[in-house]
């Protein structure tokens, strides 16, 4: 019993935390039912590949990732207070500014095959062992991410985990790469 005290207390005061979750989350995944077990809880996320399909063709969501912890859950009005200051410079990145702290941005694409699904808790629980339930909120395949005063590049968190999965497509895909597998197998045949 000591030691999962010990190991709640490692999660509720992390030593670096820069952004901390809210209720709204972002996934990306390519599939539609989930649940995930954890020690303390299961996580059930509600959702329904029609729902994902209709979000998409609705296309009205427009979701800004920025690195910044607001107290706050649900939508913005982007169109009034953000979306008119943005000004894209000649190398085609964005410069915004939020509460006087200037941003500069990206927008990004997910790669082909996977989606990005917005999800709400809309009851939080009372404590870490019981389970939460996560509901569909929206769905998306482009999305603008900022960083604090440095320009976007290949090195920013986002564009790395963007990266690693092209490359688990290719290191674990199921096509053969120009019938380079048949040619092994000829070699070894031999």
């Amino acid at each position: 019993m000591e030691a999962r005290k010990g190991l709640s207390r490692c999660i509720k005061q992390p030593k670096q935390q820069t952004i901390k979750p809210s209720s709204l989350w972002a996934a990306l995944f390519a599939c539609s039912n989930f649940q995930f077990k954890t020690k303390m809880a299961k996580i059930n996320l509600k959702l329904s590949s029609k729902d994902v399909e209709t979000s998409l063709q609705d296309g009205s969501i427009k979701l800004q990732y920025i690195p910044a912890t607001i107290k706050g859950d649900g939508p913005a009005n982007l169109e009034q207070f953000f979306t008119p200051y943005t000004e894209t410079q000649r190398d085609g990145t964005l410069c915004n500014a939020l509460r006087g702290y200037p941003l500069r941005g990206k927008a990004t694409s997910l790669p082909a095959g996977y989606t990005g699904v917005m999800l709400q808790e809309t009851k939080k629980p009372l404590s870490d062992e019981d389970d939460r339930t996560l509901t569909f909120a929206g769905a998306f395949r482009d999305f603008t991410y900022w960083n604090y005063d440095r320009q976007p590049s290949r090195n920013d968190p986002m564009a790395k985990a963007l990266g690693w999965l092209q490359l688990a497509e290719v290191l674990h895909g199921d096509e053969p790469d120009d019938g380079t597998e048949q040619d092994v197998k000829q070699e070894q045949s031999k």
